[in-house]
């Protein structure tokens, strides 16, 4: 949103004090010019570090968090509004609660778009579900049978 206001600040500004001869066309390609320096100022170690710090399988099943290229764009676009530190921060965290409780991790991705809000609230405020032994399996069929 911010981004947006900016470009829109930048062509009324080029517009008021454009005379006569410019084309709205001109303004358009300088605009979007001036606004794509932005991703340029990113840098890219801050990027490889945020995406290596989530793991590449979930420790809890083993299965991959379907990391990719794509998600150096999406943590890019995060460090526009996030620090890196916040970043690295939040992944820590949410790792090492999704460990401890024994939940699943987000697919690397969905993680991306949907940051979990670290302000002081507990992540999880829901038990994690726990896997029965076989016994326990077996005599919860067998009392199910029973009713």
């Amino acid at each position: 949103m911010e981004h947006a206001l900016k470009m829109v600040a930048y062509l009324l500004a080029k517009m008021i004090t454009l005379q006569t001869g410019g084309c709205v066309e001109d303004l358009l390609r300088e605009a979007s010019n001036a606004t794509a320096t932005k991703t340029d100022d990113i840098d890219e170690g801050s990027v490889e570090r945020i995406y290596k710090a989530y793991p590449t399988k979930c420790p809890v099943r083993g299965a991959s968090t379907g990391k990719c290229d794509k998600n150096r764009a999406q943590i890019r676009r995060l460090l526009k509004d996030h620090s890196e530190t916040d970043l690295l921060y939040t992944i820590h965290r949410y790792v090492k609660e999704c460990t401890e409780g024994q939940i699943f991790i987000k697919n690397f991705s969905t993680f991306l778009n949907n940051l979990p809000d670290y302000d002081g609230e507990e992540l999880f405020t829901q038990q994690p579900k726990k896997l029965l032994d076989y016994d326990s399996f077996v005599a919860k069929m067998v009392a199910e049978e029973k009713r």
